[in-house]
């Protein structure tokens, strides 16, 4: 297949970038799979022991202590220049991420790629990176080379991709409805309920009928039931729609409204 759709997007980089509180591709895992996902890592590539500063590097990571991690990253850089566990790198690359230190990141990319350390995991890493920055067009270039070298592609790698397009300023409805098309329609991954979780975060300044089309998308297409997350995101995306919704009683008062703004939107 010729990337003609993420070409497009290669353009679509925002210029300033904000934390936000929606679903995001971090909340997929607990801490504690955090570290029996770390151990796999290590043990996959053949390092016998980790160190305490590696284990207090994840600690500060979990509980979302990103400046303390930043720190220690540098620190153990600094003493092990030359022999730095590739799990460090790709927690210094979602630390950095989350710190919106866009440098720092492509920095440590530069390094894996030196080192030879890209494989799935590194990816996904430097994927998340992205998506915390909201860099569109580096998820877009990024997602084109994991499919040239045949790359692992599953669901956490498509919400991290829409995840980029949700945490973008402004978010990019265009951007996210590329990568699903793409990735699910023609590379058939599986999409799950944290995708479109993300999706709908990315639609939340876009046209009333284009939220509910992910709504049905997700209930009739896929089969899959809402969670508390994507509810409380699609509810909050609703709300900022318009005045329609502010006296709305109950959840059937915003459903029925926006069903019908959907129709009126149809009919022009």
């Amino acid at each position: 297949m010729a990337f003609t759709q993420f070409q497009a997007l290669m353009g679509s980089s925002p210029r300033g970038y904000v934390m936000r509180a929606y679903a995001g591709h971090h909340t997929l895992l607990t801490a504690k799979e955090r570290w029996e996902q770390m151990l796999r890592l290590c043990r996959r590539r053949n390092f016998p022991t980790i160190s305490a500063d590696v284990q207090a590097l994840h600690t500060f990571f979990s509980l979302g202590k990103y400046e303390e991690c930043a720190r220690l990253y540098d620190k153990i850089l600094a003493d092990t220049p030359d022999a730095v566990h590739p799990a460090v790198l790709e927690l210094g690359l979602r630390c950095f991420g989350l710190l919106q230190h866009k440098q720092r990141v492509q920095e440590i990319w530069s390094e894996t790629e030196k080192k030879n350390l890209r494989d799935d995991e590194m990816f996904f890493a430097m994927l998340c990176a992205l998506a915390d920055l909201g860099d569109v067009e580096g998820a877009a270039q990024l997602v084109q080379l994991m499919l040239e070298e045949n790359q692992e592609i599953n669901e956490h790698i498509l919400g991290s991709a829409i995840d980029a397009c949700k945490n973008r300023e402004p978010p990019s409805a265009s951007a996210a409805r590329c990568f699903f098309q793409v990735l699910v329609h023609e590379r058939g991954v599986q999409p799950s309920t944290v995708v479109f979780t993300n999706l709908v975060a990315a639609h939340r300044f876009a046209p009333v009928a284009q939220l509910t089309t992910v709504y049905q998308q997700m209930t009739q297409e896929f089969g899959l039931l809402p969670s508390l997350v994507f509810a409380e995101t699609y509810l909050g995306c609703v709300l900022l729609l318009g005045d329609k919704f502010q006296n709305a009683r109950n959840v059937e008062e915003v459903a029925d409204r926006l069903a019908g703004a959907a129709v009126q939107h149809l009919l022009g």
